[in-house]
């Protein structure tokens, strides 16, 4: 039986790619740079400190690492309203919390991005742990973020199940031993093949997730 639910956070439970990148046109466009959208899978694959190291070789910046992270982070709090919760999650996060399981967040995103996601659409209360970047060394596909996970829950591999949009995420989670489903963020994106299961439809989602809670 299922004992833990773990999510990852941007594009599994909440729909974050797009406003991510917005916050890095909004801010470099204050210093005369127009960021195209080349760099899109280099936003979305990395976090805000990584993207900086990123962008500030590719572009001159007129200002620190820590005050352009400072800027992102005021831009996308003030639009974090415009955010969405993927379709089914809600569903899924109330059916597990009826049944008793437990639920963590485990996300490669800094905390400070994560929690006001979390926050913004009232998400919250649904987890026993939520754990971001700063709580390991490594990041996805590592299987350390959930490996730290199972050790905070006390649980097994086999006792709980992943949930990710990415393939670096799924791989992570299954590189820990943990049954692991691919709800994709694109219907265009490819299974990940280890996957117990995968999808982008949230009927399905939702379907799959009421055989899996209910037995």
């Amino acid at each position: 039986m299922i004992k833990a639910l773990l999510w990852d956070c941007d594009n599994t439970l909440i729909k974050t790619a797009e406003l991510h990148f917005a916050k890095h046109v909004a801010v470099l466009k204050r210093y005369g740079i127009d960021l195209d959208d080349r760099f899109r899978p280099t936003i979305y694959a990395n976090n805000s400190i990584q993207n900086w190291d990123i962008l500030s070789k590719a572009f001159d910046i007129p200002t620190t690492g820590d005050a352009y992270i400072a800027e992102i982070d005021k831009w996308y709090q003030d639009n974090i309203g415009t955010l969405q919760i993927r379709s089914g999650i809600v569903e899924v996060l109330d059916l597990a919390k009826e049944h008793g399981i437990k639920q963590a967040v485990v996300s490669n995103g800094r905390a400070e991005s994560v929690m006001a996601g979390l926050t913004a659409k009232g998400l919250i209360p649904y987890f026993d742990i939520i754990l971001t970047r700063s709580d390991y060394t490594e990041r996805k596909p590592h299987p350390e973020p959930y490996l730290v996970a199972l050790d905070k829950l006390g649980l097994a591999p086999h006792e709980a199940l992943a949930i990710e949009d990415d393939p670096k995420g799924a791989q992570s989670a299954i590189n820990a031993n943990i049954p692991t489903i691919h709800y994709r963020y694109s219907d265009d994106m490819p299974p990940v093949i280890e996957a117990a299961y995968s999808c982008y439809n949230g009927v399905d989602f939702i379907n799959y997730m009421n055989k899996v809670i209910h037995g």
